[in-house]
């Protein structure tokens, strides 16, 4: 099975923002949470090749902020918000 998208994991941290009350979370706590949001491929738990240490869905949440300028980006689609350090905000 290949891997998950950088849409498929935007989706899924959406998924989860809205569970919360305030729709905003930092990243730390959308890692450890979104793997009850998004089945995850073996694909998607490999090592990233770029970020020791991180899984590759891992690296994929943090370019949602990473990649903000974007064409397909979900904040570059105002489907989130970036208020502040590590957060991530729905819309």
């Amino acid at each position: 099975m290949s891997r998950s998208t950088e849409e498929d994991i935007a989706k899924a941290v959406i998924r989860y923002l809205d569970t919360l009350p305030n729709k905003e979370d930092k990243v730390r706590n959308i890692i450890y949470n979104l793997p009850n949001h998004i089945s995850l491929t073996t694909e998607d738990t490999k090592e990233s090749k770029t970020r020791e240490g991180e899984e590759v869905w891992e690296q994929q949440v943090r370019n949602i902020i990473c990649h903000r300028g974007e064409d397909g980006n979900a904040i570059t689609d105002k489907r989130l918000s970036y208020p502040g350090r590590a957060t991530l905000k729905k819309l």
